[in-house]
């Protein structure tokens, strides 16, 4: 796992990107083409998102390499996902211009989830480089990533759980997304109480020299 590493991960997310447009516009910008590129670049996102969300609780169940890995390429996994939201964003925004009446029978209020999932990953994207992570207390950025990333989370499941009807497939994904969560909470949990204990230990030892 070591080769593939750090900007390797969003080079080849990016490379992923252009390689799914070229496959599902071959043959011209129809609408169903268009719409089966957004459901594409979605879905491959989704594994980036997961396994860097969950990266830390992996870590703090089992320090295996691949867990190591994750935890380690955690930012270059985010931006990995992000890349290929936008270019998800990117195509519904093709479909708006091209192929307005898709998005005719759509209420008004139906756009804030998005517009709320998109936001969060903008925030999420331009804090996570050091210029302007440096201007940020780390209390303020960990509290940022942590509601971010939620945000997120939360935008896959509403996505999820209006499909969950037609297909076992979004069933599964969003049973996969709150076994997610859950993990994710089970190793703060975890990491906030083998702190305290090792806190506890060492106050011990000063007690007793």
């Amino acid at each position: 796992m070591r080769y593939f590493e750090k900007r390797r991960i969003t080079f080849a997310s990016a490379l992923i990107a252009i390689a799914v447009t070229g496959l599902c516009l071959s043959s011209g910008a129809s609408l169903d083409r268009l719409l089966a590129l957004a459901r594409i670049s979605a879905r491959l996102a989704l594994p980036f998102f997961l396994i860097s969300f969950t990266a830390s609780a992996f870590y703090t169940w089992r320090q295996h390499a691949f867990c190591a890995w994750a935890l380690r390429n955690r930012r270059e996994l985010g931006l990995g996902f992000a890349l290929l939201q936008i270019q998800h964003l990117m195509v519904l925004m093709a479909i708006a211009v091209s192929y307005p009446q898709h998005f005719d029978f759509a209420a008004p209020y139906t756009f804030i989830p998005g517009a709320l999932f998109y936001l969060a990953v903008g925030l999420l994207v331009v804090t996570s480089f050091a210029a302007w992570k440096s201007r940020m207390s780390r209390k303020v950025w960990k509290r940022l990533h942590l509601i971010g990333s939620h945000v997120v989370w939360f935008g896959f499941a509403v996505a999820m759980g209006i499909k969950a009807s037609e297909s076992w497939l979004f069933l599964g994904i969003l049973a996969l997304l709150f076994a997610a969560m859950a993990f994710r909470w089970w190793g703060r949990r975890s990491r906030v109480k083998m702190f305290a204990e090792r806190r506890g230990a060492a106050k011990t030892c000063r007690r007793t020299r």
